[in-house]
């Protein structure tokens, strides 16, 4: 009997190795050693040295007025991406719910969006918002002054916000679509008896049902906008804004690694900065989730 157990142990640790060592090798150690790297200050990465030990890339980190620019820039996006995706996602996948009939089709359309390319997105963007682009095109054929959406500092984080919109909307309605599948349908006849509108049964009936769902799209789009960066490159040509006024966390470090800077250490050490945010939010999820389940009912 404990030789079975051994054996049954043994199987279940050789099928798990294979991920274990990849996880190790391309997970743990990059981790390690770029926790590592970001207290050798003044390193360099070809010849592996550095001027000692401290806490000098950190400092230079937080008086660096472009990563502060990047915490508002990255807070700003994670802000209005989660709250106007939410609302949207809710409206749709309600909407998706009640059509009767070529749902299939809306449901196409609204998802096509994620199994696109966001770089090629992008692309297609910044076509479209170019100073000589179709919007401001139309905007002219309208006799309405024209925006430069992509070269006005006023207008270009608020496309950098609306691009992340559009890349989180999608997956965010099909999990609330799929979450309202399971509603009871008798409730919404009873609320259609009662002569109850549209927005009351979202309201009453759909909102609660779909609070679950919605706080783990909330908690997705949170992640994905604290990471904010593919958008950057083909919306203002691998530029962070017009007038470089667009940082963000994620292309901060990617600027200082080897945008030019060649600040590895300085790199590593937002990158710790910017793991200790999403460890703190994730925390803070954790106990929310904690507290919710341990709840007296």
């Amino acid at each position: 009997m404990v030789t079975k157990s051994i054996r049954e142990k043994s199987e279940t640790i050789l099928y798990l190795l294979p991920l274990l060592v990849g996880l190790a090798v391309f997970k743990i150690w990059p981790l390690v050693q770029v926790i590592l790297i970001s207290f050798r200050e003044e390193y360099h990465q070809l010849l592996n040295t550095d001027a000692g030990i401290g806490l000098g890339n950190y400092q230079a980190v937080l008086t660096d007025e472009a990563f502060l620019q990047a915490i508002g820039n990255t807070v700003t996006c994670v802000v209005f991406v989660v709250l106007v995706t939410g609302v949207l996602s809710v409206l749709l996948s309600w909407s998706l719910f009640r059509i009767t009939k070529g749902g299939w089709f809306f449901r196409t359309v609204i998802f096509l969006p994620f199994v696109c390319s966001e770089v090629a997105v992008g692309a297609c963007w910044r076509l479209m918002f170019h100073d000589n682009g179709i919007v401001n095109q139309v905007l002219k054929m309208m006799q309405l002054p024209q925006i430069g959406w992509l070269s006005d500092k006023n207008f270009s984080l608020a496309i950098l916000i609306v691009f992340g919109i559009w890349n989180a909307l999608p997956m965010s309605a099909m999990l609330l679509y799929c979450s309202l599948q399971s509603l009871d349908n008798h409730l919404l006849i009873a609320a259609k008896t009662d002569r109850a509108s549209e927005w009351k049964m979202l309201r009453f009936i759909g909102i609660p049902h779909l609070k679950t769902t919605l706080m783990l799209t909330a908690f997705i789009n949170c992640i994905g906008a604290w990471l904010t960066f593919n958008g950057l490159f083909p919306l203002f040509s691998g530029l962070p804004g017009p007038f470089y006024n667009l940082y963000t966390l994620v292309y901060y470090i990617y600027d200082a690694a080897s945008g030019g800077r060649n600040m590895l250490g300085v790199a590593c050490a937002a990158s710790v900065l910017l793991l200790s945010f999403l460890l703190i939010f994730l925390l803070i999820r954790c106990m929310y989730e904690i507290k919710k389940q341990f709840a007296p009912k």
